[in-house]
């Protein structure tokens, strides 16, 4: 019987799950988080520690022969996928060719939807969306930071909220709001 390995890997926890042939799970559990943000050797060796804590995790159960990897933060076809996908496969005895390591939202999407329906659009912290054609290919939108758009993203909320109460504040002296005055409390310079 063939296993294969699902991972949703972000900011607070690495979930997996075990699924046979049929999609019928049989295992899962959680791991340390991992960041598709690999920028430090403090990244990676935060990777190592959660690829091995997933090596524990799955030692009492059948190994998969394949495993599809959704991390937060990372760009599938990227060296930081590739350095993902050589230490998921590390941890669990397969080859890296075996791992495929895509963006959560990517995930997200498959979860969701068929190729050519749908559109998934996350906005948290930061904001992305995607959809998936028929023949595969994929639609981003956003998603490159708060320096860029991350339109629609908390961020981005608190931001534009910030420069409405300053635009109004610079053309009517004396304006207040809830807001204008809760910021003015903690810097009265401002």
């Amino acid at each position: 019987m063939n296993i294969g390995l699902g991972l949703d890997a972000g900011g607070s926890a690495t979930r997996w799950v075990l699924c046979d042939e049929t999609g019928k799970a049989v295992g899962r559990g959680e791991v340390p988080a991992i960041s598709g943000h690999l920028y430090s050797a403090e990244d990676t060796a935060r990777l190592h520690a959660a690829t091995g804590a997933l090596a524990r995790a799955l030692a009492a159960h059948p190994r998969p022969v394949a495993a599809v990897a959704g991390i937060t933060g990372l760009a599938a076809g990227t060296p930081a996928a590739a350095t993902a996908a050589k230490a998921i496969a590390a941890a669990i005895g397969i080859a890296a060719d075996a791992v495929r390591v895509e963006d959560d939202v990517w995930i997200a999407y498959h979860a969701a939807f068929a190729r050519g329906e749908g559109h998934v659009v996350y906005a948290g912290t930061g904001s992305v969306g995607m959809h998936v054609r028929r023949d595969g290919g994929i639609v981003h939108v956003g998603g490159r930071g708060m320096l860029i758009d991350d339109a629609g993203s908390g961020f981005w909320i608190g931001r534009e909220a910030l420069n409405l109460v300053w635009r109004r504040r610079d053309t009517e002296p004396g304006w207040a709001s809830p807001l204008a005055a809760a910021r003015l409390a903690l810097d009265p310079a401002c």
